[in-house]
């Protein structure tokens, strides 16, 4: 028995799916918001010892700032499934963008450990959604033949994301004369970008499904 062509390909109008350098564009696009994700992480870590010496945080404190995130992320990976197949995967990874970036940002205005907490529990929501919406993305843009090294690119933004973010973090509060808030602020900003670039560069394959 013949096995129908995926409908997450079809383009529409003739069934047409989309070209490959349109495929490779969104996961171009994918791979840099997925690379920030991580960079945005990675600031904290390198910030902490500023943070702890300028508002006299316990190692037992900064623990619970730092393991807040894992809270709301756990939950919200699946809340970003489920956004993704009612909204569709660009409306989803493009929100959660603007939403980390945000929050990313709103770490420069901390003011002591509640606040903390809070901004690293909506951050952690924020960035929940990043793994679940690429899969749909990938699964929605690629075909079954290329969707392994489409997830596998995808995938190597993480690491890299960490790996180069922190020494950049470092450079900017090297360069701020030991500014911790300047990344975030930085960090924030670069994500509205990045949002917006996602915007105008993911568009829906699929003619009548969400976008």
């Amino acid at each position: 028995m013949s096995r129908s062509p995926s409908p997450t390909l079809s383009k529409g109008a003739g069934d047409r799916p989309p070209t490959l350098r349109t495929r490779w564009a969104v996961l171009a696009a994918n791979f840099m918001v997925l690379a920030l994700n991580y960079a945005d992480r990675a600031a904290i870590g390198v910030a902490a010892p500023y943070i702890i010496e300028e508002y006299g945080f316990s190692e037992t404190a900064f623990g619970w700032i730092l393991s807040i995130f894992a809270v709301s992320y756990a939950p919200f990976g699946l809340i970003g499934g489920w956004a993704a197949d009612r909204f569709g995967p660009r409306k989803a990874m493009g929100w959660a963008a603007l939403a980390w970036s945000a929050f990313t940002a709103a770490t420069a205005a901390g003011a002591g450990f509640i606040s903390f907490l809070i901004i690293r529990i909506l951050f952690g929501a924020a960035e929940g959604p990043q793994a679940t919406v690429t899969a749909k993305l990938m699964n929605t843009w690629f075909p079954r033949r290329e969707l392994g090294t489409a997830i596998g690119v995808a995938n190597a933004a993480t690491p890299l994301g960490g790996a180069v973010g922190t020494p950049i973090v470092v450079a900017i509060i090297e360069a701020t004369n030991g500014n911790w808030r300047a990344p975030f602020i930085i960090f924030g900003i670069v994500g509205v970008l990045f949002a917006v670039g996602w915007f105008a560069v993911v568009r829906t394959p699929l003619s009548g499904t969400p976008g």
